[in-house]
C-alpha cells in the first residue's frame, strides 16, 4: 500500500516537472522570438544606413568643412552629402532606441 501511494506522488511530481519544464521551453522561445524580432529591425536599419554612407563616400569632412563657414554657396551635391549625413545619424538613433527599448544594447 505504501508503494502505491509513494508512486502516485512520484507521477505527480514527474508530471508537474513536466509541465514546469514546458513552461520554461515556452519563455524560452518567446525571448527567442523577441531577440530576433530586435536583431532583424537592427539590420534593416544598418542597411539602410549603409545606402547612406554610399552617398556620402569619403567627401564629408571637406563638406563639412565648407558648410560651417560658408554654408550659401554649398552645390547640390554637398547638399545631398550633407542631408545623407543627417539622416544616416537619424537612422542611428533610431536604431539605439529600438534596440533600447527591447532591453538590448548595441
Amino acid at each position: 500500500m505504501n508503494w502505491d501511494r509513494a508512486n502516485k506522488y512520484l507521477q505527480t511530481g514527474a508530471n508537474f516537472g513536466i509541465l514546469a519544464g514546458l513552461i520554461l521551453v515556452g519563455i524560452q522561445i518567446l525571448e527567442t522570438n523577441r531577440i530576433t524580432q530586435a536583431q532583424f529591425n537592427s539590420d534593416a536599419l544598418a542597411v539602410t544606413m549603409s545606402s547612406y554612407d554610399l552617398r556620402i563616400g569619403e567627401s564629408l569632412p571637406g563638406v563639412w568643412g565648407k558648410a560651417s563657414t560658408n554654408l550659401t554657396n554649398l552645390t547640390e551635391e554637398e547638399l545631398v552629402i550633407l542631408d545623407s549625413y543627417l539622416t544616416r545619424e537619424w537612422y542611428r538613433s533610431i536604431r539605439e532606441r529600438v534596440l533600447s527599448t527591447e532591453g538590448l544594447s548595441t
